[in-house]
């Protein structure tokens, strides 16, 4: 029971990581510029 839940949690942890970097990387390719700050984005990886 305790395994899966952190092997659950790592997993969405990771695959929200992950959705982050990519929403960040479209809106960069689309705009030219950022559209979050340095700041917002270490908060959003916590």
């Amino acid at each position: 029971m305790m395994f899966e839940r952190i092997n659950t949690w790592i997993f969405n942890k990771i695959a929200r990581t992950i959705l982050k970097t990519c929403f960040v990387v479209v809106g960069f390719l689309m705009l030219g510029k950022f559209v979050v700050s340095a700041s917002a984005m270490l908060l959003m990886i916590l």
